[in-house]
Formats: C-alpha cells, sequence, structure tokens
C-alpha cells in the first residue's frame, strides 16, 4: 500500500509531478516544497533560496489535515497569493487600465505608461505559472517592449530631421516648396511605419494575454488584433490625406506656415477614436485573463513510468 512518501512531488511553479526523493523540479529546476512545512513558519534557507513554499490546500480529510493542493498551499489559494502571482495579478489590471485609456484623447500617454509597468510586472511574475504563460509572457512582452523603443527611436529621428530642414530654408519660395514635398515624403514613411508598429504592439497584447487565457479569450484576443489592423487602415486612409493637404498650404508661400499644419490635430484625434474598438476588445480580453490568473491551477504533469529493467 502506497504512502505520502510515495505520492509524486508536484512543483508548485510549473505543476510538474516529480519523484518522491526529487528536491527540485525536473521542468523548472526550483526548489520543490518540503511536506508538513507552512509558508508563514519555513525559515528563509541558508544558501539564500527561495523561502520553502507551504504544503497542502484542498479538503481535509478524514483526519481534519488539509490535503495538499497542486500549489502545496493549505489555504486553498492560487498564485494570486504569492507573490509572483500578485505581480502578474496587479500586471494584468494594470493592462485593463491602460488599455482603457489608451484610445483616449491627452490621455493616452498614461495609457501607454501603465501598459508599460504593467508589461514589466508581467515578467517579473511570470515564474508563478506554467510554461506556457511564461513563454506567452516574454514572446508578447518582447515584442510590445520592441515596438515602444523603436517607436520612440523613429520619433526621435523624425523630429531631428525635420527641425533641421525648417531651420535651413529661409525665406526662399523655392526653398520653402522643396522642403514641403520632402516633408510630406518623410510623413508617408512615418505613417507606415507607425502603422506596423502599432500591429506588432498588438500582436503582442495578444502573445502576451494566450498563455492563461481560455479558448473564448484567445478568440477575443485575435478579434482585438483584426480590429486593430482595421483602424490602422482606416486612419491611413483618412488622416495621411488630411496630413498631406496641410503641409501643401504651409509651404506655399515664403515662409513656413506652421498653423496651419497644427490646425489639423484636432480633426486627426478625432479619427483616431477608431482605436476604442480594438482597445475595449483588449481590455475586456484582459479583464477574463485576470479572472483566470486568480483562481488559476496548474495540470500536474506525471511523468511517464520508466521501462522495467529486463532480466541479467
Amino acid at each position: 500500500m502506497s504512502t505520502g512518501l510515495s505520492a509524486p512531488r508536484i512543483c508548485p511553479h510549473c505543476g510538474t509531478a516529480n519523484p518522491p526523493a526529487a528536491n527540485d523540479c525536473s521542468q523548472c529546476g526550483r526548489g520543490l516544497p518540503v511536506p508538513g512545512v507552512l509558508a508563514s513558519s519555513s525559515p528563509t534557507p541558508a544558501d539564500g533560496g527561495p523561502r520553502v513554499p507551504s504544503v497542502g490546500a484542498g479538503p481535509a480529510s478524514s483526519g481534519g489535515t488539509p490535503t495538499p493542493n497542486a500549489f502545496g498551499r493549505t489555504d486553498a489559494a492560487g498564485p494570486a497569493s504569492t507573490r509572483e502571482g500578485g505581480r502578474t495579478v496587479a500586471g494584468l489590471l494594470l493592462m485593463v487600465v491602460g488599455l482603457s485609456l489608451s484610445w483616449v484623447p491627452y490621455v493616452d500617454e498614461v495609457g501607454e505608461l501603465l501598459i508599460l509597468i504593467a508589461v514589466i510586472l508581467l515578467f517579473l511574475g511570470r515564474w508563478g505559472f506554467d510554461e506556457s504563460h511564461r513563454r506567452a509572457v516574454l514572446r508578447g512582452g518582447g515584442l510590445v517592449l520592441a515596438a515602444i523603443v523603436v517607436g520612440l527611436l523613429v520619433g526621435v529621428v523624425f523630429v531631428g530631421v525635420v527641425i533641421d530642414d525648417a531651420s535651413s530654408i529661409g525665406t526662399n519660395s523655392t526653398a520653402v516648396s522643396q522642403f514641403g514635398a520632402t516633408l510630406v515624403g518623410q510623413l508617408d514613411l512615418l505613417f507606415v511605419i507607425s502603422a506596423v508598429l502599432v500591429f506588432f504592439t498588438a500582436l503582442g497584447y495578444t502573445f502576451l494575454g494566450s498563455g492563461l487565457a481560455d479558448a473564448p479569450t484567445r478568440r477575443l484576443l485575435w478579434a482585438a488584433l483584426v480590429a486593430q489592423v482595421g483602424a490602422s487602415a482606416v486612419q491611413l486612409a483618412l488622416v495621411l490625406p488630411l496630413v498631406r493637404s496641410a503641409v501643401h498650404q504651409a509651404t506655399q508661400g515664403s515662409t513656413l506656415d506652421v498653423s496651419t499644419i497644427t490646425g489639423v490635430e484636432t480633426t486627426a484625434a478625432l479619427y483616431g477614436l477608431v482605436n476604442a474598438v480594438p482597445a475595449i476588445l483588449f481590455a475586456w480580453a484582459y479583464y477574463r485573463v485576470r479572472e483566470t490568473a486568480i483562481g488559476w491551477r496548474p495540470t500536474p504533469r506525471i511523468p511517464e513510468p520508466s521501462a522495467p529493467a529486463g532480466p541479467g
């Protein structure tokens, strides 16, 4: 008859079942819980390693002792009660708020800042969940962060080039007209690069939440991505001709009329409201992902038994 000592030891971090005598997980390499030791009373190891997680939460056995759950907790709590899980849940909440603000004019920068903080929290908290979520965070978060860095670099270069060109045109009408033609070409390129970066950012959002999402939420994430592609196409079709016309009018005389260009900001901001559709879809999807994360439990992966040794 098997005892508790012969039962596989479930890793509280990735859900892998390990041999009873194992001290470290064979899948993620992190330390396994010590049976019978609670997290609140377990000392920090002398070698500076992580605190030993607690054992057991589940229905009480006939003797009144709680049965360990897959996270090795006696309070039936999932990863939301651990440090990594708390970071993930907080990051998902910031994603919901940030995405909800990302389409609103004049506060969209606040939303983007919250999303950046959320991605960092998800990176820090990824070890509280299984391998599929960790891969999703690395893949999706990497895309989002790369798009942010590239976008900042492109914006800095564009502004620098425009300022340098504008400072050298003087009051010659021919030079002003040439500057306008050059600026239109630069704006065309900027709009295309921006649309590509928006696509990869939305793709990053889709990957980032997919690791903990159920099937309906995954479909919602992909629907939000498709909606973002459509919104970007609408903006390109409506805003780009408007900006081209404004630049053409601003460079007709012997001096550059900047007020004509800045006058289209309000109209462009109104056209940008089409981003509300994908933003709300993403926010809804991340709300669902957060609810899943709060009650998440790993599925134990039982290792296949080794083949019995042959005679001799």
